[in-house]
């Protein structure tokens, strides 16, 4: 039963044979497991096509075979990579595209253990460090403590061994212990450093240069729509006049209305103007609050005091906020505001030089 049920692990399909090249295996892969795992006989059916021989190829350290990586382990781990890439471009490979591919493949597998090492004289040295403490990664025990002393092995009250032997047994914990929470951290690092490498030197490597080639198409293929939507911005900014372009509304004011000329009035020929005033008749005839009123009898005075009178409103109107005027109508332009402020203070000016003349008089 063990046996049979250690069969079932693995895929039964036969590969075709191909002369040269790898037969892809394109049977279904289920979604959740997508990392296949071959049978030793689909594994020596894909090495077998290599043309050069294991042995010239990258070959792990002595010390591999301490974390159960061994040469099994790095042959079924190529023969992976190399069926994963003919899976994805659907084609067999070519002889010197296995041989290259499992080159790489082996070098990426022998990264991985430079971790030992590593990993082995880093946890020595911490282990050495807290020798006096008896420090355990994130923990160091109390010398008050009344279960942990580094004479009694495991605990004082029930312990099993004592004196050198428990302290030489606690010393070995604490290596171990610093060896797996170690490798919590490395075995991720050197993982992503033999995958990175493992890429880059397919792209570098001439020999699969077609290959890239076909997997960048591919890609592209995949996601024609953002390609074509960054191609046709800068073409149709290019293609778009700059008169063309959309703008802002908010940025263009509207024109101010035409202003119909003071001197199409004709009417100003038979007006009482007087000459003192220093606004213009122009001006007067346009707004009509500061406008003189012509009358038919009075004297020169009479007349000073009305356009006083009218100059004041004028002026109260004209200095006066409303906000409703701003709001109504994006036409009236600071130009026209400060003219008519200029306006105003000059009428008020004026208005109190007549005002000191009258009470002089009187």
């Amino acid at each position: 039963m063990s046996g049979q049920n250690g069969d079932d692990n693995f895929d039964q399909s036969p590969l075709p044979d191909y002369s040269n090249s790898v037969a892809p295996i394109t049977s279904p892969i289920n979604p959740k497991h997508p990392a296949r795992r071959l049978t030793p006989q689909q594994v020596d059916q894909v090495l077998g096509q290599l043309t050069v021989t294991w042995e010239s190829l990258p070959q792990l350290p002595f010390w591999a075979p301490l974390t159960s990586r061994n040469v099994t382990w790095q042959r079924n781990s190529v023969a992976a990579n190399i069926n994963a890439l003919a899976v994805t471009l659907q084609r067999p490979l070519a002889s010197n595209e296995v041989n290259a591919i499992a080159q790489i493949a082996c070098k990426a597998r022998v990264k991985e253990t430079y971790e030992i090492p590593l990993v082995v004289a880093a946890a020595a040295f911490f282990t050495y460090r807290g020798r006096k403490t008896w420090r355990f990664p994130l923990w160091t025990p109390k010398p008050t403590s009344t279960w942990f002393s580094p004479n009694f092995f495991p605990t004082i009250r029930a312990h099993i061994l004592q004196g050198p032997q428990a302290m030489a047994l606690w010393t070995g914990t604490r290596f171990v212990a610093y060896v797996a929470a170690i490798r919590c951290i490395s075995q991720p690092m050197f993982n992503s450093w033999a995958n990175v490498g493992y890429g880059l030197d397919i792209l570098r490597d001439m020999r699969l240069k077609s290959l890239v080639q076909e997997m960048q198409e591919m890609t592209k293929k995949e996601r024609p729509g953002s390609q074509n939507t960054q191609q046709q911005q800068p073409q149709q900014l290019k293609s778009t006049p700059w008169s063309e372009q959309p703008r802002p509304s908010w940025r263009t004011p509207q024109q101010p209305a035409e202003e119909k000329s003071a001197f199409d009035d004709d009417s100003g020929i038979f007006d009482d103007d007087d000459d003192a005033s220093p606004v213009s008749r122009s001006h007067r005839r346009s707004d009509p609050a500061i406008s003189t009123t012509p009358t038919a009898s009075g004297s020169s005075w009479s007349r000073l005091r009305d356009q006083a009178k009218t100059g004041t409103a004028a002026s109260k109107s004209s200095g006066g906020y409303s906000p409703s005027s701003e709001t109504d109508s994006y036409t009236y332009s600071d130009s026209d505001r400060e003219s008519n402020y200029a306006k105003a203070q000059v009428q008020k000016e004026f208005d109190a030089l007549l005002e000191r003349e009258r009470r002089s008089s009187s």
